[in-house]
Parts: C-alpha cells; structure tokens; sequence
C-alpha cells in the first residue's frame, strides 16, 4: 500500500511533548485528528511527517521551533495595568484569556505574571521557541 500522499484525507493520533517529556497535548483520549494532506491546517512538521506513512504506521519525529509553533517572539508579550481588567475577573498565573488590542482586534493571551500594579500577558504559543517530540500512530488514509 503507498504512503499518504498531498491531498489524501489522514486520520491520525498524536501525542506532542516538550524535550523534558511533558506531554503539551495528545489525541488519544479524545478524537483523532483529521486532515487533508496539503492544506497546513496544522503545524508544518507535523504534517511534512505524515507524508508517505500508511494506515497503521507509527513515528515519533523530533522537531525544531520553525516546523511547528514557530520562535518566541518578544512584542507577543505585553505589561496591562491591573485595573484594566474587569473586577469579576480572577486572574491567575497561566490562565488563557481574550484580550483586545489597540487596533479593535483580540487575541488569545496566557497570564504570564501578576504584580501589585501590572499584569504580564504572553501571546506566544506555549511551545513556541521550543525543540518538540512528537508521536504519530495514523489510523485512515484515503484519497
């Protein structure tokens, strides 16, 4: 049988971690994943690894930051006056939360550091600028 070729649908799982080990996210407890080969629909590393694997293939790949979340970028984190936020709010160290720009969009920040005064938020991916491991177990292939 070939190999998952661009344009084919996969149905895979994954496990994602950091070079400690820790396990960032995975699929088996939860639905596979599914793509079309080609479309980037997910981090490009992940998806050049796929090429060529076939219906009950496995691989763990190793992957530098600018093959999936890409290099940390520093103007991606940002100080917020603490009374910006609403009172109802609980802030906590690592929550996610919406938070709008000056330019009237919003973007997903996780919070970094809270201060009397100040809170730091963080807009880069949590693994960005990271070294990863990821297992792949694809399950489908179709054309």
């Amino acid at each position: 049988m070939a190999g998952a070729t661009i344009g084919d649908n996969v149905k895979f799982h994954f496990v994602i971690k950091d070079k400690k080990g820790k396990i960032f996210d995975q699929s088996e407890e939860k639905e596979p994943e599914e793509i079309v080969l080609g479309e980037g629909s997910i981090p490009s590393g992940i998806e050049v690894s796929l090429v060529g694997m076939s219906e009950g293939d496995s691989k763990t790949v190793d992957l530098k930051p600018n093959m999936h979340f890409g290099p940390r970028v520093e103007d991606l984190v940002i100080d917020v006056e603490i009374g910006q936020f609403p009172d109802d709010l609980k802030l906590e160290k690592g929550a996610v939360l919406e938070y709008g720009l000056d330019d009237g969009t919003s973007e997903l920040f996780t919070i970094a550091s809270i201060g009397d005064e100040m809170v730091k938020l963080d807009g880069n991916h949590p693994l960005a600028g990271q070294d990863v491991t990821v297992d792949l177990k694809v399950l489908v292939v179709e054309s």
